[in-house]
């Protein structure tokens, strides 16, 4: 369930951890730096890369409390549980979906787009056109797109404006899938939509384009852990359902990724 509100979690590197400490990761673009021919009794050159660095933790979000009558419980006819269980899923999906791709990294998750250095400006701040996504596209290294790597990620919004965008010979960018046979693409690419990503708007990103799994990184603590309170509510004779999640979430190789960023 929490898959139809995070899309990007579909596509990311998901790092699953027994705990809940710190971790460090070194981070760095090394995509400007390339081999040199070296002739024979002749020293290699120092072409140092730089590095940096990013600590992911583990925030906490919960469902928050569902209290339900014992009498409720007792005569539903369908699985009660299991139905609550669909609604936490759902709760928690739409809380870490917004971080994910919008969290500052401070004191909360860091999302793909605070994340992502790259950026393409939009040559429209209420629009997004061909151009627009050709610009995105091309500002990642080829090897970032290379075997069908790249993805894109929007909203549904802006999946919408993208649908209704033409290539130069009038052919639509958006193709549907064909079943058993091809996904869905733009541009050749797959898409993933996200509810957590921005409208089209001035001074917004609405657009994110690469290898998301190698650039964005998204760590989990155990799993979703689901409480049943049988006996704190029992004075009005109801039980509790709660969850709560740890996670979080880095862009970790920044040369992976890159942003359409609309102007004011």
């Amino acid at each position: 369930t929490m898959a139809q509100y995070g899309g990007v979690a579909n596509v990311a590197n998901i790092l699953n951890t027994s705990a809940g400490n710190p971790l460090e990761f070194a981070t760095n673009d090394d995509t400007g730096n390339a081999g040199t021919l070296l002739a024979e009794n002749t020293a290699a050159s120092d072409v140092d890369t730089a590095f940096g660095q990013k600590v992911m933790t583990a925030y906490k979000f919960t469902s928050g409390m569902i209290k339900v009558s014992r009498e409720l419980l007792q005569d539903e006819a369908v699985n009660l549980t299991s139905y609550l269980a669909n609604i936490i899923g759902k709760r928690i999906g739409r809380g870490e979906s917004g971080y994910f791709c919008t969290g500052t990294g401070t004191a909360q998750p860091e999302g793909i787009i605070p994340g992502t250095t790259n950026s393409v400006t939009a040559a429209a701040n209420t629009g997004i056109s061909y151009a627009d996504l050709l610009d995105l596209e091309h500002a990642v290294d080829p090897a970032y797109r290379a075997g069908g790597a790249g993805t894109w990620l929007f909203n549904d919004a802006t999946f919408k404006a993208i649908k209704g965008l033409m290539d130069l010979d009038g052919r639509p960018l958006w193709l549907p899938a064909i079943s058993g046979s091809a996904p869905a693409t733009i541009l050749g690419y797959p898409y993933q939509i996200d509810q957590g990503m921005t409208d089209i708007a001035a001074s917004t990103v609405s657009t994110v384009f690469g290898d998301i799994n190698a650039g964005f990184t998204i760590r989990r603590v155990v799993s979703i852990d689901m409480m049943r309170l049988q006996e704190r509510y029992a004075e009005a004779y109801q039980e509790g359902f709660v969850a709560f999640s740890r996670c979080d979430s880095k862009v970790l190789d920044t040369g992976a990724l890159a942003k359409l960023a609309h102007p004011a």
